[in-house]
């Protein structure tokens, strides 16, 4: 009677692949698809553009690696595409993975620090009326310029909307703050 082992469906090298990656992703997915009140430490999101980018630079270092030795193998499909396409990828994989990884650490990671060690406070912020859109947006928003608006949005209820001025005005907020950031719980205008 003979026996046959099965080959691996994933090597080494890829268990390590999405086990280092796969959870960020997860993370920065869950981010997009929640509110976006929290906003981030201005330093913290400072390291995470440059924490972001040399784990890309890495991970595609540390791939391309091993697809010259040949321990990471493509899939068939890739020896297919022509120069453009495989430039295409070589050049959008380690964008695709800076950005998750930027979502991850600059935002969705803080948040998480933020919800556990948080104190609340109350802060003024001198706003205006915006009307936001999009598919994943609130339609009724607030905006600041003292406020990154990346990933950010004041979101308000349109009766209370309808009755702010047109003109800059000062709003109080709510909010939990730690040393990570701070989540916008509330807005009140005086």
């Amino acid at each position: 009677m003979s026996t046959t082992a099965s080959k691996p469906l994933m090597n080494r090298q890829q268990k390590i692949l999405c086990f280092t990656q796969l959870p960020l992703f997860v993370i920065a997915v869950i981010y997009t698809f929640s509110p976006k009140n929290f906003l981030p430490d201005a330093q913290v999101a400072r390291v995470s553009v440059f924490l972001s980018a040399a784990l890309a630079v890495g991970v595609s270092v540390w791939a391309a690696s091993h697809v010259r030795r040949g321990t990471l193998d493509p899939q068939s499909v890739w020896k297919s595409y022509g120069w453009a396409r495989k430039c295409l990828l070589v050049i959008g994989m380690p964008l695709l993975l800076w950005g998750v990884n930027h979502l991850s650490f600059a935002y969705a990671l803080p948040r998480l620090w933020t919800m556990i060690h948080s104190e609340p406070r109350v802060i003024s912020y001198e706003v205006s009326r915006y009307r936001g859109g999009g598919r994943y947006s609130c339609t009724y928003q607030i905006q600041s310029d003292q406020l990154d608006p990346l990933y950010f949005e004041l979101c308000v209820p349109k009766t209370f909307w309808n009755q702010l001025p047109d003109q800059p005005f000062v709003a109080t907020f709510r909010v939990d703050q730690s040393s990570l950031g701070m989540t916008f719980e509330e807005t009140w205008v005086e």
